[in-house]
């Protein structure tokens, strides 16, 4: 009996381990067990996948939709780019359209700042390319190519839950809007037009 006892504590350990309190699984290509597409695409149309370590992906959450303002972090990594994920290589030739994510902490869960274990707060993730901004704000402000997933609910795992509790169930596919390239070509066309009727005048 004296040496059951240890053998049961530390079962218990590892599954009170499994998930951390307050955390999420930053990752669109984990097995999710459905057929729901999250994959992230070029286009619109989502014909193209993205690809490339230029791009970049981050996870914002907040209590509201309106309220998605904090970036989640690692547990041992508190900056800005621990939240940030890059897309994969395209020289490896798979995981198109994933980003190379992995746990992250929502700070304040615990503290009760947003819901916590058992509750729901609401997740985004948005996606830029990094080699042209820096951060996904400046993307945006300087109208970059940027995409976000609509904003979706998560239920925060309680301590000691499986690890596919963590997952992101409630994200779907989105793009990051690169027109295409008949798009291209039908705005220059526009623009070239303008030119020829201004020196008309």
């Amino acid at each position: 009996m004296k040496k059951i006892i240890p053998v049961l504590l530390g079962v218990v350990a590892s599954i009170s381990t499994a998930v951390a309190q307050g955390t999420v699984n930053f990752n669109n290509s984990v097995a999710f067990g459905d057929n729901v597409d999250r994959l992230v695409y070029l286009d619109p149309a989502h014909t193209t996948a993205l690809v490339g370590v230029n791009w970049a992906a981050i996870l914002v959450f907040g209590a509201t939709a309106d309220a998605l303002n904090t970036f989640a972090t690692k547990t041992t990594d508190t900056t800005y780019g621990g939240s940030l994920a890059k897309f994969r290589d395209p020289s490896l030739g798979v995981g198109q359209g994933t980003w190379v994510g992995g746990t992250r902490v929502l700070p304040g869960v615990a503290a009760g700042t947003t819901q916590g274990p058992g509750g729901t707060t609401m997740l985004q993730v948005r996606v830029w390319d990094l080699s042209l901004f820096a951060t996904y704000d400046l993307a945006v402000a300087g109208h970059g190519f940027t995409g976000h997933s609509d904003v979706f609910s998560y239920t925060v795992p309680q301590l000691g839950s499986l690890p596919s509790a963590s997952f992101m169930t409630g994200l779907n596919a989105f793009d990051v809007g690169v027109p295409e390239p008949s798009t291209i070509v039908l705005g220059a066309l526009g623009l070239a037009s303008l030119l020829f009727l201004r020196r008309r005048k």
